[in-house]
């Protein structure tokens, strides 16, 4: 009944009509699926009761605006040849023909759907011929005024798909890295044919783009090497991208190609393949392409954060927001926002990662209006700090406003780390459950697994909650699923996998390889001034230290740590190892108060 309501549009007699069709019907959740004005009685009620008694004017207007899925007087002028439309749709609505307001001062209408559903039909009937120059008209006036959607729509249904596919091409930047509206696209890209699409490299720059957001490498570096083989013939074909050629990604398609094969080499973990690409990009990137630069910016970064050279990083990071916020996209910005606050937390400065957060807010925040999609990123980055500072209230509402957000558009990786913090937040109030839905949901959402654990940590996340709740075995098997092994060297993109491996190797009592691995790591970190990295080490060292029967060591390890995380607030970083820690805590707190320990902590 809701869905039928719905169908219906609450009006009574639809329902009384569409209640006489049900008759007879087996499969009733099917019929009301599909239940539209073609349907018999449907159909024969508004034919009867409605058009038929219509002047020819009337009736005419009716059948040819039907195209239109929403009615201004312009354009249906526009698109009928003729004029005075303003003053028809004002009649149409006195008479109460199914013609329903969407604004307050009558400039546009919709048709009720079931009577849109019955003009249409008899259009298509009547005169199948004029149907495509309709959609045209549509088409050509919706461009002119700068509605993509509905003039991309309409030149699919006229049959002009190339002209379709240029639209696609001129506003995929403005729509899909100025407002992060990757469904959109996805949608625009499916309503064509294949064979157009594989034809066309900025489509298929497009639809790699989709794919890399997704974390589906393998398809994205497919989709470029068929891009980079039909590139030479694009070149001839005028493109001026409706974000302007400043701010265009697809307005220079060997950059392009170049920039987008340095991401997928970054989210493979391989730091020199990422700066191979950014070098080629920037022998291609011509005068004014400012949102290229930018990119190349944003990648040199993810190689240095590859690398493990975070101030580098930062640096890079920065100056490509700073590049992308003079009339770049705003969603772009936010979203580079989140890495930056990333790497800021690796450096171990959360009240840096949470002035850039709150930066990011700035950005997108527009006087008067709702928060917009793109600041689900930086809510994501206030829960991760508030969370790592104990601050679970304030972690819960950031977390729940991030992911909410965050489901608006279609670039995953801030949703699935939300996800992830809003497991932890219920696993530290005793929500179990609660926790391990969460997490499942954030490993649905988050990169495939060719993406390296530094840039999708979610699967790392979930084996050490898994652990956290007492399911060693499904740890363990994951560590070994990834191939860590407690001899493995240092290496930086692999660390929140080996960082799990030490955990599992504290659970199963073999403390002398937890502490070796432990050790190589924490001396890793430490010597590239990974602060956020030298405190999980430590602490987790700690607890080796005291699981091995080294009780002075390890209290001074403990000591050490805390001294480097307490400035900043870090807590959960100790509390989420449980029993284990909070004993050595205790032992820690014993020996400075006997004058023992060799540091103090505040």
């Amino acid at each position: 009944m809701a869905a039928l309501a719905a169908r219906t549009e609450g009006w009574a007699a639809g329902l009384q009509l569409a209640a006489l069709s049900l008759r007879g019907q087996s499969d009733m959740a099917g019929f009301v699926a599909a239940f539209t004005g073609s349907h018999r009685y449907v159909l024969d009620f508004l034919a009867e009761e409605v058009l038929e008694r219509q002047s020819d004017q009337v009736r005419a207007f009716l059948l040819e605006t039907s195209v239109l899925e929403r009615l201004s007087g312009p354009l249906c002028d526009a698109v009928t040849g003729q004029t005075g439309s303003q003053a028809l749709l004002e009649q149409v609505e006195r008479a109460g023909l199914f013609l329903v307001p969407l604004d307050e001062v009558r400039g546009w209408w919709r048709y009720h759907h079931l009577f849109a559903d019955l003009l249409r039909a008899r259009l298509q009937d009547e005169q199948p011929g004029r149907v495509a120059p309709l959609h045209r008209n549509a088409a050509a006036w919706s461009e002119e005024h700068g509605l993509a959607d509905d003039a991309i729509r309409h030149a699919v249904a006229a049959g002009e798909t190339t002209w379709a596919a240029r639209l696609i091409e001129q506003h995929f930047d403005a729509l899909f890295y100025g407002r992060g509206e990757g469904a959109t696209v996805q949608r625009w890209l499916s309503a064509l044919p294949d064979d157009l699409v594989r034809s066309r490299p900025r489509l298929l720059m497009a639809q790699a783009a989709l794919a890399a957001d997704g974390g589906n490498v393998e398809e994205a570096a497919r989709l470029l090497d068929a891009a980079e083989r039909r590139s030479p013939g694009a070149a001839d074909e005028p493109f001026e991208p409706s974000a302007g050629r400043a701010a265009s990604l697809l307005v220079n398609i060997p950059a392009g190609v170049a920039l987008f094969r340095a991401r997928l080499a970054g989210l493979r973990g391989d730091a020199e393949g990422t700066a191979a690409s950014v070098s080629r990009a920037r022998t291609e990137i011509r005068e004014g392409e400012q949102m290229l630069d930018a990119i190349t910016r944003w990648y040199m970064g993810m190689a240095a954060w590859l690398h493990g050279l975070l101030p580098e990083a930062e640096l890079e990071l920065s100056s490509s927001i700073a590049q992308m916020r003079v009339g770049g996209p705003g969603f772009l910005a936010t979203r580079l926002s989140h890495v930056l606050g990333q790497v800021q937390r690796a450096q171990g400065r959360l009240d840096a990662a949470v002035w850039t957060c709150q930066h990011a807010l700035e950005i997108t925040a527009v006087p008067g209006q709702p928060t917009v999609p793109a600041a689900g990123a930086a809510y994501v980055g206030l829960a991760e700090v508030a969370y790592q500072r104990d601050e679970l209230d304030t972690a819960l509402r950031h977390a729940t406003e991030g992911i909410r957000l965050c489901r608006q558009f279609a670039y995953t990786p801030p949703l699935a780390a939300g996800l992830a913090t809003l497991a932890w937040i219920r696993q530290a109030t005793g929500d179990s459950a609660g926790a391990l839905d969460a997490i499942g949901e954030a490993e649905r959402v988050a990169p495939g697994t060719a993406v390296t654990s530094l840039l999708n940590p979610v699967p790392a996340q979930r084996a050490r909650l898994l652990l956290a709740q007492g399911d060693e075995g499904a740890a363990a098997r994951w560590t070994e699923e990834c191939g860590l092994g407690a001899d493995d060297e240092p290496d930086y993109p692999r660390e929140p996998g080996h960082l799990v491996l030490a955990r599992v190797l504290l659970a199963q009592d073999q403390s002398g390889r937890a502490l070796r691995l432990l050790d190589r790591l924490h001396a890793a970190a430490a010597a590239q001034n990974r602060i956020g990295s030298v405190i999980e080490a430590g602490a987790l060292r700690a607890l080796a230290l005291a699981a091995s029967g080294e009780e002075a060591a390890a209290v001074a390890a403990l000591a050490e740590t805390l001294t480097l995380a307490c400035p900043q607030g870090y807590v959960r970083v100790f509390a989420d190892e449980g029993p284990p820690m909070a004993a050595l805590l205790g032992r820690l707190i014993a020996a400075q108060r006997t004058g023992q320990a060799a540091a103090r902590v505040p």
